[in-house]
């Protein structure tokens, strides 16, 4: 099976050589680019990926912080300039409050799927399941084994879901199992990823321990 390669925190840590600070991922790039709603455009990985010499990288995802993008490198997340041209690891903080802007609880909604694609047959549908999948918003990692005509796909539920990969398949041409079996798994797998979605959204409860006070009893000396 063809499995993405992996690397430790410790081993990212060195091949960004972030004990120094910032480092340059290659030769000056040009300006980042300025989508047509004004945002700044997602930053070329082309650089950090030959840095981390074949390590599974995601699609960078915007910070609150104009010009920074967060890229998942393995199980590890790094920062990325929005021209590509810098990366560096650790906590974004704000400095005027102290809190942390990055969400420690992603990994919390990440997911495992299995896919089967019956017309996963030489390299050529290999490639394009790849392309297909990891162009998806939230998709981590794939690994393709066409000999199983197979897909494992880990992805983050809080924004991607089963069928969005179905429909990205489908769009490329490599549509999955369409058997009563498969049509099953679809949606269980659905309503396990809008479960997940739905409760990453919801507030957090109080601690049993310290349950919230009425208003009612604020009011009283």
């Amino acid at each position: 099976m063809c499995k993405a390669k992996r690397i430790a925190s410790a081993t990212l840590a060195a091949a960004l050589a972030l004990a120094t600070g910032a480092v340059s991922a290659g030769p000056p790039a040009q300006s980042s680019v300025q989508s047509e709603s004004g945002a700044t455009a997602a930053p070329s990985t082309e650089r950090l990926a030959r840095l981390v010499q074949g390590a599974p990288i995601g699609h960078p995802e915007p910070t609150p912080v104009a010009g920074i993008f967060r890229v998942r490198i393995g199980s590890d997340y790094v920062y990325l300039t929005s021209d590509g041209q810098y990366a560096f690891s650790g906590s974004l903080v704000d400095l005027s409050t102290g809190e942390s802007l990055i969400s420690a609880t992603d990994s919390a909604w990440e997911v495992r799927r299995r896919i089967r694609v019956p017309g996963l047959r030489d390299n050529a549908c290999k490639a394009a399941v790849e392309r297909a999948l990891t162009d998806v918003d939230g998709v981590l990692r794939v690994s393709v084994d066409p000999e199983k005509s197979r897909v494992v796909v880990d992805y983050l539920v809080t924004k991607t879901d089963y069928q969005s990969l179905e429909g990205a398949l489908e769009a490329a041409g490599v549509p999955p199992a369409a058997g009563r079996w498969a049509r099953f798994k679809s949606g269980w797998y659905q309503n396990l990823d809008v479960t997940g979605r739905d409760n990453a959204s919801a507030p957090v409860p109080a601690c049993c321990s310290k349950p919230p006070i009425p208003p009612s009893r604020t009011d009283r000396h």
